[in-house]
């Protein structure tokens, strides 16, 4: 419960902050932040799971080539394209293409990791 909570706190801080050294990514406020932290973890909670496994499976040849090495790529991928999702499901959320998705996913990555080693 207590890594749950450390990850929305630092989903909602990434979110807030990184408008400001990233462009293509706008927040309204707040609020905002808060809300679009809570809405990725219930959609990568419901989809993650499902995005994961199409990509892994769509990507098995290259991640076999490349000898696992690109499996670090599918995590950011999905975080990528979840925050697309929650990008659609929102008006005061903006995410101006696929660069700062990438960008947003590889720091949330980030976040979770950090929020699943301190537990």
């Amino acid at each position: 419960m207590l890594s749950l909570i450390l990850q929305l706190v630092l989903y909602a801080l990434i979110a807030f902050f990184a408008p400001r050294f990233i462009p293509g990514i706008r927040i309204r406020d707040s609020a905002t932040a808060i809300t679009v932290a809570i809405l990725f973890v219930i959609v990568n909670l419901i989809l993650g799971w499902l995005v994961g496994l199409l990509l892994n499976i769509a990507l098995f040849p290259v991640i076999l080539c490349s000898l696992g090495l690109f499996a670090i790529v599918v995590p950011v991928l999905v975080n990528a394209i979840v925050l697309k999702v929650v990008d659609g499901l929102m008006t005061s959320f903006d995410l101006a293409g696929w660069t700062p998705a990438i960008i947003l996913g590889i720091l949330f990555g980030l976040a979770n990791a950090l929020a699943h080693t301190i537990r």
